[in-house]
C-alpha cells in the first residue's frame, strides 16, 4: 500500500526506498519485496507531508518535509529529515526561513547537503552537514 508516492531513491545495494506523500517511506529489497515502513507523518506535531527524498552513498535516506512544528524531540520546524538504511532517525535541518520551501535536494560523496528551496521572493539553495 502505498499512499501519494512523491519520491523515489535506489541505494548501492538496489534496495529502494518510496516515500509518500503522507508517509511513510517504505523500503523494498533489490526483488520488490517488502522490507520495512519508517518516517511516518505525525500531524499535528510532526511532519505533515513529504515532498521529496534522496539518499547518500552510505544508503542513507533524507526526506523533504513540510512540517508544522517540532519532529522526534525537536523544537523546530524541520525541512529535511535523515533517516539510516535501516530507517532510524538520524537528524534533521531546517531551512535558514520559514519562507524557504522545499523543493529537492542532493548529497555529495562528503556527505553535504544541497537543497533546493522556494519562497515567494527567491529561488536559491541551503547547504546542511551533520555536526
Amino acid at each position: 500500500q502505498m499512499n501519494a508516492p512523491h519520491g523515489i531513491f535506489v541505494d548501492r545495494n538496489s534496495d529502494v526506498f518510496v516515500t509518500g506523500y503522507y508517509g511513510p517511506t517504505q523500503k523494498y529489497d533489490a526483488h520488490g519485496n517488502y522490507v520495512l515502513a519508517f518516517a511516518h507523518g505525525d500531524p499535528p506535531d510532526g511532519p505533515v507531508y513529504f515532498h521529496n527524498m534522496t539518499g547518500d552513498k552510505w544508503g542513507n535516506v533524507y526526506c523533504m518535509v513540510r512540517a508544522k512544528s517540532g519532529y522526534q524531540g525537536d523544537t523546530k520546524d524541520v525541512s529535511i529529515a535523515k533517516y539510516n538504511n535501516n530507517g532510524d532517525y538520524v537528524t534533521s535541518w531546517a531551512f535558514s526561513t520559514p519562507e524557504h520551501e522545499e523543493t529537492t535536494c542532493t548529497v555529495d560523496d562528503d556527505g553535504k547537503v544541497y537543497a533546493l528551496f522556494t519562497s515567494k521572493k527567491e529561488l536559491g539553495v541551503e547547504t546542511f552537514e551533520e555536526e
